[in-house]
């Protein structure tokens, strides 16, 4: 059970409170409601993948038009291409434009030239700066020691005080003069430093010229490349041009307009390769997108898969959900069986209760009616005793004491009379205290004939331990 409530509680369903009438929670209703939840979801997945597929089909069958779409097309560009490579000439307008090419290439080609012997040279003096800053460095670190030791020096004669010797004149010009070289080359230092920063910095504009001269020189290459292409097309064209007339036999003019004509049909077939380059490219966009709509689809199988395996896992929790709900039904049903035939039994219980309590209650009433009564009779005793005693008084006393004869009733012992008044009333006997009713009775029948207080205060006794027993 505590097994079941924990995956109750992990897979977020209601659980179930028990108790002695049955379930309070609504297990089934909420069941049916998921179970509900679950086809509606299963069907509405089910429907969107029938749709998904019917799209799919019908996108396989668009792809596959596309596919033959381009490969016609694929196959008139080709055929365009050939045609285009074999009426493609140029008119000899192009020659300025190439002769300007030309001497720009020459010019460049001088420029790049000069900048390389301008790099070279720049280079050279490069290296030579810095072998005389390396050679500065070292007497930049020489001198640096020298003004340490100078430094130490004057710390020292600093130390000596002021009544040591004066330092020699000859020591004290020989510092001055170690000082004014340490200031010449730290003078001589930085201006080299800054001639060396402007020389590095031209380093770096000719490099970045030269860099642009390299474009620049590529660039003319590449039209020089397309001059020669262009040249030879012309000389092909020319050739065939002359192969043309002399195979027609027709004049200039006529392949003129002839050329004319082949130049419009090859721009209309520009006009109509530019059109179907679009086309092909908007196809390319479709087959994107139906690429992506495909893995959408892949991705809602997957989906579909997955919630088809969480199904079955539901179905089969379901099911052992059932089982522990029959279960549980059965052992409630016992439980309730049980319960009942203890109210039962409680109820028999209760009403055998109630009728000890009333048949007590009656015996506590019969008791106290007895009570009153032995009052009366203690009463009756005590007047008959002081009756009793002054005739007693004037008897002689030798007489025969066996001659006398009180009332019956009060010469009955009490014993006798509680005998009596329990065979009146059953119910009395089992509050009796019976070892001290024996006592009495044994007493009183050992006794020859005791006085008649003593009777009275034996009964009075006895009455008062049966009331307390009873009481108690």
């Amino acid at each position: 059970m505590l097994g079941w409530l924990s995956h109750c509680r992990a897979s977020q369903h209601p659980c179930v409170c028990l108790s002695t009438h049955g379930p309070c929670g609504l297990v089934a209703p909420q069941i049916s409601d998921c179970r509900s939840k679950k086809k509606m979801d299963a069907k509405r997945l089910q429907q969107e993948l029938s749709g998904a597929k019917t799209e799919i089909s019908l996108l396989k069958q668009e792809l596959q038009a596309a596919k033959d779409e381009i490969d016609r097309l694929e196959t008139v560009n080709s055929n365009l291409m050939t045609f285009t490579a074999q009426a493609s000439t140029k008119s000899a307008d192009d020659g300025p434009r190439l002769t300007e090419l030309e001497l720009q290439i020459s010019e460049l080609k001088t420029q790049k030239d000069t900048a390389e012997s301008d790099l070279s040279r720049v280079t050279a003096t490069n290296l030579a700066l810095q072998s005389e800053l390396q050679a500065y460095r070292l007497d930049n670190e020489s001198l640096r020691r020298d003004v340490i030791e100078f430094k130490q020096q004057l710390s020292a004669l600093a130390s000596q005080g002021a009544g040591a010797a004066q330092p020699h004149s000859d020591e004290v010009i020989g510092l001055r003069q170690q000082v004014s070289r340490l200031e010449q080359a730290l003078e001589k230092y930085r201006f080299t430093s800054s001639d060396y920063s402007a020389w590095e910095e031209r380093c770096y504009q000719a490099e970045s010229r030269i860099t642009e001269l390299e474009v620049l020189l590529a660039g003319a290459e590449k039209y020089a490349n397309m001059y020669q292409e262009t040249q030879r097309l012309l000389e092909h064209a020319r050739a065939e041009l002359a192969r043309q007339a002399s195979s027609t036999g027709q004049s200039p003019r006529e392949l003129e307009d002839l050329l004319s004509e082949y130049k419009t049909k090859l721009l209309a077939a520009n006009e109509h390769n530019k059109r179907i380059s679009e086309q092909y490219d908007k196809l390319l966009e479709i087959r994107n997108k139906q690429d992506e709509r495909l893995k959408r689809m892949g991705e809602v199988q997957r989906q579909n898969d997955t919630l088809a395996i969480q199904t079955d896992i539901l179905n089969a929790e379901l099911t052992k959900l059932r089982l522990k709900e029959k279960e549980y039904s059965n052992i409630l049903s016992s439980v309730d069986s049980h319960n009942l035939r203890n109210d039962e039994r409680l109820r028999e219980l209760e009403q055998r209760h109630r009728l000890e309590l009333s048949r007590c209650e009656e015996v506590i009433a019969g008791l106290r009616e007895d009570k009153s009564r032995l009052v009366e009779q203690i009463q009756a005793q005590r007047a008959d005793f002081h009756i009793f005693t002054p005739e007693r008084q004037s008897l002689p006393r030798g007489g025969d004491s066996g001659n006398f004869d009180p009332p019956t009733k009060a010469s009955r012992p009490m014993s006798a009379q509680l005998y009596q008044m329990s065979a009146r009333s059953p119910n009395l006997t089992g509050y009796h205290d019976g070892p001290v009713d024996q006592h009495a009775l044994n007493a009183s029948r050992n006794r020859s004939r005791p006085s008649t207080a003593l009777k009275a205060t034996t009964q009075l006794r006895l009455a008062s331990r049966t009331l307390r027993n009873i009481m108690s």
